[in-house]
């Protein structure tokens, strides 16, 4: 469902600009980020495409719903992972601890974890 906290309003931006903004709102997301792009001549939404198909947790991006705003209006953009910067150690099987330099996991995967798991875990922001 979309909502304030998961939409997105880049129209007017530079791609760029528009990339950042998407960047923050992704890093905060635990599902779907909507994309007000606006219509225009089409570049800032193909700017956005472009950089979202290199960016590693995006699971996919497609137009909304026409309700939504379709395809002049909208992106849709799923993100799927939670960052973890250098301070999360992650114990491994023989009960040793490795501590990466920065580490993602899957948010299904995050989720099925108990609050006791979650404690100490250092999210990136």
């Amino acid at each position: 469902m979309r909502t304030e906290a998961n939409t997105v309003d880049v129209r007017g931006l530079r791609v760029h600009e528009a990339d950042a903004a998407v960047e923050e709102r992704l890093r905060g997301a635990n599902g779907p980020v909507w994309v007000i792009h606006g219509i225009g001549t089409g570049k800032l939404k193909r700017g956005l495409c472009e950089w979202l198909a290199g960016v590693p947790y995006v699971e996919r991006v497609s137009d909304a719903e026409q309700g939504d705003g379709g395809m002049g209006c909208w992106a849709r953009v799923t993100g799927g992972w939670k960052a973890f910067d250098s301070s999360t150690g992650c114990r491994l099987p023989e009960n040793s601890v490795l501590s990466p330099d920065a580490s993602l996991l899957a948010l299904d995967r995050w989720q099925v974890l108990s609050a006791y798991q979650h404690n100490g875990a250092r999210l990136c922001s």
